[in-house]
């Protein structure tokens, strides 16, 4: 077996005797290497504090559904229920029902009619509410 330590003592004798002229350029360099890092990394900063901020919005922001479901207890009844699945908590919900108010009355559904459906002021994160039972009998009867 033989090795190279010629080779190898040479290469450490040139890195030495380099090692001192790349000290001394990066000691004269200092203070533009820092200002250059100091911005690279005030860069990457900018944009992880934006992405956190869009995160947490996204995360903290509540999202609603509104279904009908049959009520339980009996098969002639309905309910609506309102179900936050966001992160944060809803306030202050506010909708409008757009139906033809005729129609409604004919099926004798008084949803549009009641009070409740103007705002439902606070709904937590995961929770739901069941806002009504509705007859729904008349919801399937044909037009004549």
């Amino acid at each position: 077996m033989c090795f190279a330590l010629p080779d190898l003592t040479v290469w450490l004798s040139s890195l030495t005797a380099g090692l001192p002229w790349l000290i001394g350029e990066l000691n004269r360099l200092q203070g533009l290497l820092i200002v250059l890092f100091t911005a690279v990394l005030v860069i990457y900063n900018r944009s992880l504090t934006r992405e956190t901020t869009l995160l947490r919005k996204r995360e903290t922001e509540p999202k609603l559904e509104v279904y009908l479901i049959p009520y339980e207890g009996s098969s002639v009844f309905i309910n609506m229920v309102v179900r936050n699945v966001g992160g944060g908590a809803a306030r202050d919900i506010r909708w409008q029902i757009h139906a033809d108010e005729a129609d409604l009355d004919a099926h004798e559904i008084k949803l549009h009619k009641m009070a409740l459906f103007k705002v439902l002021h606070y709904l937590p994160s995961g929770k739901n509410r069941f806002l009504f039972r509705q007859r729904s009998k008349n919801l399937a009867r044909a037009e004549t």
